[in-house]
């Protein structure tokens, strides 16, 4: 079957909700028609300048579910949240992801990439932009990080209560900061490689 131009989601979301909702009073008018006509479907198409075949395919979806949702229409194109990278990249990011950004060694953002980007050389995979690594992240949320690396305590401190932290005089807090050093340790007879160095950075408050 040809593809019919009228059944084409054109223009934004709010476009295409909007003009379901313009088509709904006349779509439950025929719906509700019994017997219903071919003029009754005919005369309904004039009246929202549809080809009659577009509104006899709306009716079917209508009679379904009987809400606008059902002739809305799905936009064409990229669908929002799935991953454009290919898939063999996609699985290095979520391996690296959960064997090394979610461990308790707690590595930055930035070190996650530079893992991503070794196992993509190694297996002559192009090396995502940090960029896409940082969306990744986004979507975990403070809490799973939290929850898996430091466990349910953690995690749950991540969740908002009324209060505050006050800090009275100066060094009265420091914090500890550490992730792995852009550099491969390897066995001094065999060359072979051991693993990197961890680097330690402090601050106080």
């Amino acid at each position: 079957m040809a593809d019919d131009p009228d059944m084409r989601p054109t223009g934004g979301a709010e476009q295409r909700w909007r003009r379901a909702l313009e088509r709904q009073p006349e779509l439950r008018q025929l719906i509700e028609t019994s017997p219903r006509s071919r003029s009754d479907v005919e005369a309904a198409a004039h009246r929202l300048g549809l080809h009659i075949s577009t509104l006899y395919r709306l009716l079917r979806r209508f009679a379904s579910d009987q809400t606008a949702e059902a002739i809305t229409g799905e936009a064409r194109g990229w669908r929002p949240g799935r991953s454009r990278l290919p898939a063999s990249i996609d699985s290095v990011i979520d391996a690296a992801v959960q064997d090394f950004f979610l461990t308790k060694q707690a590595p930055t953002a930035a070190a996650l990439h530079r893992e991503i980007a070794l196992r993509c050389r190694a297996t002559s995979l192009a090396t995502p932009a940090p960029s896409t690594i940082h969306r990744r992240l986004r979507k975990l949320g403070r809490k799973t990080v939290a929850g898996r690396r430091e466990g349910r305590g953690a995690a749950e401190a991540q969740t908002m209560r009324p209060g505050a932290y006050q800090v009275d005089r100066p060094n009265a807090v420091w914090q500890v900061d550490h992730s792995p050093a852009d550099v491969v340790i390897v066995d001094v007879e065999t060359r072979a490689p051991i693993g990197r160095p961890w680097q330690l950075g402090f601050r106080n408050f």
